[in-house]
């Protein structure tokens, strides 16, 4: 590992991809600058016509200024490159995480001697208030159920849109026991108003524990299957 680390921190100068490789960066080669200032001072004998601290005074004053800018175009690169990776995790309507966002976050966190529950939820009739009301309200729909959603999860829980009207819930470290009975309140009827219409939501619901040995895939489809059930069983 650490003849790793020291390749890694070694490339980072020439090329940076964090800020804290930016500082590193910019650190060696003013350093390397000054060396090299100074030994070409030192071949023209001008090494002895003031002191050091001149000497590197003006060696920092002669890269700075260059590197300075260099390296702002890389900061500026590295801002727009982590704007767009955020971007690309997430779901362009409601703000949440997309599918492929939730899927590796849920596998990073999830812990096999925990108790950690997959939850999908699926918006009944949601067929019916593109139809009445039009896309556009359905949009609006999908924003309030996401922002509904969010106001009953913990911080370290996943929330994820997983597809059109359906979303996903990765609640980590808790029994089904406890759950059961907040995603059938969340799964009540509730009312969103979308400007001048106001709808009744309700939605259907299937939940999986997260077994030891199971893959995300797995639990997922156990959700899945759950929510099938939910939906044959008369909830939608």
């Amino acid at each position: 590992m650490l003849p790793r680390v020291r390749i890694l921190t070694a490339l980072s100068v020439f090329t940076p991809r964090t800020f804290r490789h930016l500082v590193i960066s910019f650190l060696f080669w003013q350093v390397m600058f000054a060396g090299v200032y100074t030994a070409l001072l030192e071949v023209f004998g001008l090494l002895e016509l003031a002191p050091m601290w001149i000497h590197l005074t003006v060696s920092f004053l002669l890269c700075a200024p260059f590197l300075s800018l260099t390296l702002l175009l890389v900061s500026e690169h590295l801002h727009l490159s982590r704007k767009f990776r955020n971007l690309s995790e997430m779901d362009a309507l409601t703000g949440l995480r997309n599918r492929r966002s939730f899927a590796n976050e849920a596998r990073r966190r999830h812990d096999p001697d925990g108790r950690d529950l997959m939850i999908l939820l699926d918006i009944d009739h949601f067929k019916a208030v593109n139809d009445t009301y039009g896309h556009d309200k359905g949009d609006i729909c999908l924003k309030e159920v996401a922002r509904f959603l969010e106001g009953w999860i913990r911080p370290e829980d996943i929330l994820c849109r997983y597809g059109g009207e359906e979303f996903a819930v990765f609640l980590q470290n808790t029994s089904a026991r406890y759950a059961m009975p907040i995603a059938r309140t969340v799964s009540a009827g509730h009312h969103f108003d979308l400007g001048e219409v106001r709808v009744n939501v309700s939605f259907s619901m299937g939940l999986a524990q997260w077994d030891r040995g199971q893959s995300f895939e797995e639990v997922l489809k156990e959700a899945d299957t759950a929510l099938y059930q939910c939906k044959r069983d008369g909830r939608a």
